[in-house]
């Protein structure tokens, strides 16, 4: 009987032992194999016919705000989590955020600086520096030679001869420009005039007090104005479709994003500025559309690297007919008509027709560019390969078999580029007078055949 008792007795405990490790096994088997997930096919706002108006006499400023549509949401978002016994995952599968702008228009009334008038003003300045710079220069090497040779100058030829001033070093090599001294202690600078209409500028400078006189046209700031501004976009909006997914595992955490399409698209963009209630004085910007499309970007990485890396994507990027209008006063100041002459622009209205950009990564180490440029006073094109160093840093980028055609196509643009060779004793290669540049390197500061900088 006793030894009954003691089989029963073992008995017990083995089944108790044998119990709580199905238990333990059964328990730690739910822990570790764990999965779960949460749908649902789209949420959102949406809101139609917002207006706001606001005004403050105090501030002098009237503010007026219409939107006809306004959307924003997610169409479809998937959620999965699993939990195994060696690993955590998690993956989001989403499309959005979609946002929709439809019909906006803003016009506000306010008194700001007159930016027509800085604009100006900071033109004729820049013309003159040059002219300014050479005064301030040759006022210096004045004082010096007298203390050294205990004389004044006579002439210009004085400082060149004992090396007070280079003639070959800005300023004194701007062609534009020439300097002369007079017997009464002034210097003076001549400035060629750029309009057939006004005659060459001379500016004095009078070495005793420090005075500028005859053409000089100093920096002045514009005084405050009535300003009246107004903003009208037909459209915006952005579609996404992306998924996400994290993976947790003993050793490290891996992660992955891919974007399979993205769209976001700006149309029918303009803005108008009036200074003063002068109709005639209208600045005015006009956007036909921007748009910029991605697909199949694959970005990939360990969460504690900071850098993540990337083995596919595709972007493009479209912006056509911008045209902008000059204002009347601009465009009447000698100074920036002759730079708007340069680039071929006699009616007021400074275009761009097309700029292009694409970019197509077909894998971790290589890829293809392309890009577009078109005005009626310059075009370019870049067609050619890339190459990628992806590591824990930045990813360097390389230009590789890239070409680069340039047509300039207004006089302005072709004698500045003629010019450039010439300063630079450098002559572009051209084809049937298309310019021809094959370039390779980094892509931030690349190599020019027959270009050294």
């Amino acid at each position: 009987m006793k030894l009954d008792r003691i089989n029963h007795n073992n008995a017990q405990k083995i089944i108790f032992i044998i119990t709580l490790v199905f238990f333990i096994s059964s328990r730690s088997f739910s822990e570790t194999n764990e999965k779960g997930s949460l749908s649902f096919e789209g949420t959102g706002i949406f809101i139609n016919d917002i207006n706001l108006n606001w005004s403050s006499l105090k501030r002098g400023y009237r503010f007026n705000g219409k939107l006809k549509t306004f959307e924003l949401g997610f169409k479809r978002t998937e959620i999965d989590f699993i939990d195994k016994t060696d690993k955590r995952a998690f993956r989001l599968d989403f499309q959005g955020p979609d946002l929709s702008f439809l019909g906006l228009s803003i016009s506000f009334n306010t008194r700001s600086p007159d930016w027509i008038h800085n604009t100006r003003s900071r033109f004729r300045s820049q013309y003159q520096k040059p002219a300014l710079d050479g005064l301030n220069t040759l006022s210096k090497a004045i004082d010096s030679y007298t203390i050294s040779e205990n004389m004044k100058p006579d002439n210009l030829e004085d400082l060149i001869s004992k090396k007070y001033i280079n003639l070959s070093t800005y300023p004194f090599n701007d062609r534009r420009v020439s300097f002369s001294l007079g017997k009464s202690g002034t210097i003076s600078a001549n400035l060629p005039s750029r309009s057939k209409s006004r005659s060459a500028q001379t500016i004095y400078f009078d070495t005793k007090t420090g005075d500028l006189t005859g053409d000089y046209i100093p920096l002045t700031t514009a005084d405050t104005i009535a300003w009246e501004y107004s903003l009208d976009i037909k459209e915006i909006s952005q579609t996404f479709s992306s998924e996400a997914s994290l993976e947790f595992i003993k050793d490290s955490s891996k992660f992955q994003f891919l974007q399979k399409k993205g769209r976001f698209k700006i149309s029918g963009v303009n803005l108008k500025a009036i200074p003063d209630s002068d109709i005639n004085d209208l600045a005015h910007f006009r956007l036909n559309d921007i748009v910029l499309e991605t697909s199949n970007i694959n970005l990939f990485g360990i969460v504690r690297d900071s850098i993540p890396k990337i083995d596919h994507a595709r972007g493009h990027f479209t912006m056509r007919n911008v045209d902008i209008n000059i204002p009347t006063s601009m465009t009447e100041d000698i100074e920036i008509n002759y730079f708007l002459e340069q680039l071929g622009i006699w009616n007021g209205v400074f275009k761009i027709r097309l700029i292009d950009f694409e970019i197509n990564l077909l894998s971790s180490r290589l890829g293809e560019i392309r890009a577009r440029f078109q005005t009626p006073f310059l075009n370019i094109s870049l067609d050619g390969d890339l190459s990628l160093i992806q590591g824990k840093d930045a990813p360097q980028i390389f230009f590789q078999q890239t070409e680069v055609k340039i047509k300039p196509i207004s006089l302005g643009v072709r004698n500045t580029i003629r010019k450039w060779e010439k300063d630079n004793d450098i002559d572009l290669p051209r084809k049937n007078g298309v310019i021809m540049l094959k370039i390779s390197g980094p892509i931030l500061r690349p190599q020019i055949d027959g270009v050294i900088y």
